[in-house]
């Protein structure tokens, strides 16, 4: 599959669109000042997970039409479970440290990325859960050799149909019928359709929709998930072809930190809530007063949570995926094929 410069550029946009979500929320425990920040912000770590979920489409489909069912699952599950495990276990010594009174009812489900009705202990977890619902359809389906064009329409349908109808309250159907998974299909359609044209105007309008639609869900903090995502991630849709349809047709070079995060993006996104909580509570012990101070600070953290991404990519999700690699001879694809899921808070 060919590297998209431009798609890891937007997996590390979307991975900081959550890290600077979830710093907001943390500063605001410590500090009440930064209330007024979430209110701006408040939508941004949904829009990015959003993003995650358009990219995994596109990104999964197109590296599902070089490999096997078996090739295609066993690859998908070393390349999202073991760098996940690794935080979910510092996740849980978190809570023991804070004193956590008892193992969660749905502890297994957490471990396993299972639905589940509960809060999952690795807070962003619970996007994974819509990647491998994701990733079983999709083995299915290269098992069953069915053309993706059609697998999209079909499903599309029946998670359409599911929500006008009466949404299912049970976690297993609650995730399989979710309006999310329309996100991924979208995705995946990208991957498929035979021409990419326009894609500079798509970009620029899909970047203004993001923008609009940020501010009107920051005004209106709709309830309804359809409205939300309508607002915070259809946006994304364009914004992901554009840039697919413009890498395309021509070279695009961008500045290698860009990539080097979107490399990292997986590994931000698992561990920066804790990074970010040991940094805010080390700020709150001399709190600074002032939007200036507390701007600086804030930056000091998202820089810090993108550095400790890096080096967690380098020298911990790199290495087990090629041990992994080697020990089960399956092909893993690296993060410039594959999404951080997201995600996801």
């Amino acid at each position: 599959m060919k590297k998209f410069e431009t798609i890891q550029a937007l997996r590390a946009l979307a991975a900081n669109m959550v890290v600077i979500d979830h710093l907001i929320g943390l500063s605001i425990r410590v500090n009440p000042a930064y209330q007024s920040w979430d209110e701006v912000f408040r939508n941004l770590g949904a829009g990015g997970v959003h993003c995650f979920f358009v990219i995994s489409g596109f990104v999964v489909t197109a590296a599902a039409n070089r490999e096997s069912s078996i090739q295609f699952f066993a690859s998908r599950l070393i390349r999202i479970y073991p760098i996940y495990w690794i935080y979910l276990v510092l996740m849980i010594g978190f809570y023991l440290f804070k004193g956590w009174p008892e193992p969660s009812s749905g502890l297994m489900n957490s471990i396993l990325l299972l639905p589940d009705n509960a809060a999952p202990l690795l807070g962003v977890s619970w996007s994974l859960t819509h990647e491998v619902y994701f990733y079983i359809v999709m083995a299915i389906a290269i098992a069953l050799r069915l053309p993706f064009a059609w697998l999209f329409v079909g499903w599309a349908v029946v998670v359409s149909v599911s929500q006008l109808a009466s949404p299912p309250s049970g976690s297993v159907t609650f995730i399989a019928t979710h309006p999310y998974t329309l996100e991924f299909i979208a995705g995946g359609a990208i991957a498929v359709v035979p021409f990419r044209r326009f894609g500079l105007s798509s970009l620029i309008f899909g970047t203004l929709l993001v923008i609009g639609g940020q501010f009107l869900a920051a005004i209106d903090a709709p309830a309804s998930v359809s409205v939300k995502m309508a607002l915070t991630g259809i946006p994304f849709i364009l914004v992901v072809y554009g840039v697919v349809a413009l890498e395309t047709n021509r070279r695009i070079d961008l500045p290698r930190c860009l990539t080097v995060l979107g490399d990292a993006s997986y590994s931000t996104y698992l561990s920066h809530f804790l990074v970010l909580a040991l940094l805010t509570r080390i700020a709150s012990l001399q709190p600074l007063q002032g939007m200036f101070a507390q701007m600086l600070i804030a930056i000091g953290c998202i820089i810090a949570a993108n550095i400790y991404g890096v080096l967690s990519y380098r020298y911990l999700e790199t290495p087990i995926l090629r041990f992994l690699k080697a020990a089960f001879n399956v092909k893993v694809q690296h993060s410039s094929s594959n999404i951080a899921a997201t995600k996801v808070l």
